[in-house]
């Protein structure tokens, strides 16, 4: 498998959650030189007396201003500035769709997915259509995870296949979501674990798999 160059995708929702995978994509885009892509998947629905008045070029426009507000809030909230060769999508449907269909072209794509500590019915929901719907390996990351800055720090790193994870997601993503020292990665059958594994050393060397 090629992974150069590295396509890192980071579906976003605005929330502080998704600023932990914001700053792990940063991380990992400064020293393996990947592209990264952040990705708002909305749905054209109007949820206020106001909306509902306005037509469907009218609505997107306002979703479309609306989203690109919070993409700056969300920005004014990290520690760095983001780079101007990363990208950012905004995209009607669902995000497991639209990762799904970003992913088709090539295999050199990893997803980095934040799981709130809270998790909501929803949230579940989204995270285990997202494993389902698409081939990519995902990386889950608690939103409390702090990637170590000290190479020499450790962080523990479970592989999972898409289809045993699938089986008892409902035990693991409130696992996850309450551990914030480690990394779950996903991947399918067919995808050699240790070419991603290698991509996390030497800060994720403590590993355990899930076959």
């Amino acid at each position: 498998m090629d992974f150069n160059p590295l396509h890192i995708l980071v579906p976003i929702d605005f929330s502080d959650t998704s600023l932990t995978a914001i700053q792990l994509a940063h991380r990992w885009s400064k020293s393996l030189d990947a592209h990264v892509t952040l990705v708002h998947a909305y749905r054209m629905i109007s949820e206020t007396e106001d909306t509902r008045r306005l037509s469907a070029v009218e609505l997107k426009r306002q979703i479309t201003s609306d989203c690109q507000d919070k993409y700056l809030a969300l920005q004014a909230k990290l520690d760095f500035a983001i780079p101007k060769d990363w990208q950012f999508m905004l995209e009607p449907g669902f995000t497991y769709h639209i990762l799904d269909k970003l992913t088709l072209s090539d295999t050199g794509h990893i997803i980095l997915n934040a799981v709130p500590t809270h998790l909501s019915s929803h949230q579940y929901e989204e995270i285990t259509s997202m494993v389902q719907a698409t081939n990519t390996p995902i990386l889950l990351i608690p939103e409390r995870y702090n990637s170590p800055p000290d190479s020499e720090v450790n962080t523990p790193l479970s592989v999972f296949t898409r289809e045993v994870f699938a089986k008892k997601a409902h035990t693991f993503l409130p696992l996850i979501a309450s551990t914030p020292d480690s990394l779950v990665l996903i991947k399918s059958n067919h995808t050699d674990s240790q070419q991603f594994i290698s991509l996390f050393s030497p800060n994720t060397v403590r590993i355990a798999n899930f076959n």
